[in-house]
Parts: structure tokens; C-alpha cells; sequence
């Protein structure tokens, strides 16, 4: 995907799937993979766009690079989230790197570095477009999920707190379609842990979440 322009002229007459098809961007797995709820496509590509400038920081620090154990960790990382997100060239990349890494081939682990700074400064032009195309096509339905609040008593809230908790075992993407739909009553149980469970469940971090979300239950009591 390198050595191509983005221009944001290109967004006028085209649609999610074309956009990705063009960037090599596996928009069906991912719609697939998230139940075609792009709510939470976007706003897990938010939270991927702030973390691109991390990884660009770390493959050109030579410091980054010979703490092997710390690197591995951060290209394992990558790699899933990547993938799940369908920029599936960084995802391979970085699990390329990942084995340079573990069996100390240095000359090649140099060569593919440069290449996924390549491909992350091409994902850092596409993200913000591909999350304005998001908001312009499925519009209606952002709407519709981000003004669904309705108001819950304490035990209509429990109830949904339990329906929460369990789409977070169960890793499902519509736990974040839940959380938007009692956030604000939420917020008046406790504001910090409803942001935290808001940027766990941003960052697909499942586990932790569902330990805000047993919290919340014991705090609710």
C-alpha cells in the first residue's frame, strides 16, 4: 500500500467497501467480524490511529529495537490488532518482524522495519478518511445508537449490566452498542468507571473490562 497518495478529494463519490478495496483494507471480514456494527468499527479505529504514532516512535528507536522482549511484545500486539481491524499487510509485517525478533536475524529485521513504517504512515492517511466515510454512510445509524439512551432504574440497570457482562465473556462487539445505551445512567453510578470500561472496550480488552463491568455490579448493590 505504500508509495501511493491519499487524497481527500477521493471520498466524493465512494462507498466504505470500495475505499477499502482500494487501500487493501479487508472491510467484509471485518464487517463480518464485527457483526456489521460500525460503531464500533470506528471507534476501535480511532483508538488504532493514536496508538500508529507509538509504533512509528518505537521501530525508529534503536533503544526500542534491542530490547528484543519488549519489541516482540509490541509487534505481537500490533499484529492482532491489525488483523482485526482487516490491515492485514501490517498484521503479516509485523508478524514477520516478530520471528526476525525471536531468531536474531538482524539484516532482515532492519529491512522489514522500514517497510512497516512505510505501511503505518499509509494507515495513519487512510484511518481518518476511512472513519469519515464510516460517518457518512451508516450516519442514520450512529445517530440512532449514540441517542438510544433511554432512563433505567436501578433495576432495569443491574439487568443491563448483566446482559453487558455477558457479551463481554462472550467477547462480543455489541457490548459497546450496550454500554452507549445505559452509559448515562451508568455515569451516575460512577463516572471513572464508566470511562474506564468505555476505552477498555474501545481497546478490545475484553478481560478488563469485564472486571470493571463486576465492579459495577458490586457498587450498584
Amino acid at each position: 500500500m505504500s508509495g501511493r497518495s491519499i487524497e481527500h478529494e477521493e471520498l466524493a463519490n465512494i462507498d466504505c467497501l470500495a475505499f477499502c478495496e482500494q487501500h487493501s483494507i479487508a472491510w467484509l471480514d471485518v464487517m463480518a467480524r464485527f457483526n456489521h456494527n460500525t460503531s464500533v468499527y470506528k471507534t476501535a479505529l480511532s483508538s488504532f490511529l493514536s496508538d500508529l504514532g507509538r509504533y512509528q516512535t518505537q521501530l525508529q528507536d534503536k533503544g526500542s529495537l534491542s530490547n528484543s522482549g519488549l519489541f516482540k511484545a509490541s509487534m505481537h500486539t500490533l499484529k492482532g490488532v491489525a488483523s482485526s481491524l482487516g490491515f492485514y499487510n501490517i498484521a503479516d509485517t509485523a508478524t514477520s518482524i516478530e520471528q526476525r525478533v525471536k531468531h536474531g536475524d538482524d539484516i532482515r529485521l532492519i529491512e522489514e522495519c522500514a517497510v512497516l513504517r512505510e505501511q503505518i504512515a499509509y494507515a495513519e492517511g487512510c484511518v481518518p478518511l476511512l472513519i469519515e466515510l464510516i460517518e457518512r454512510e451508516f450516519e442514520q445509524t450512529l445517530n440512532e445508537d449514540t441517542t438510544a439512551g433511554h432512563q433505567l432504574d436501578a433495576c432495569n440497570l443491574r439487568e443491563e449490566l448483566e446482559v453487558l457482562l455477558k457479551e463481554i465473556q462472550s467477547n462480543k462487539m455489541d457490548s459497546m452498542n450496550t454500554l452507549n445505551r445505559i452509559k448515562n445512567e451508568l455515569s451516575q453510578l460512577s463516572r471513572d468507571e464508566t470511562y474506564k470500561l468505555s476505552t477498555a472496550l474501545n481497546n478490545l480488552k475484553f478481560k478488563e473490562a469485564q472486571e470493571i463491568v463486576t465492579n459495577l455490579l458490586v457498587l450498584g448493590d
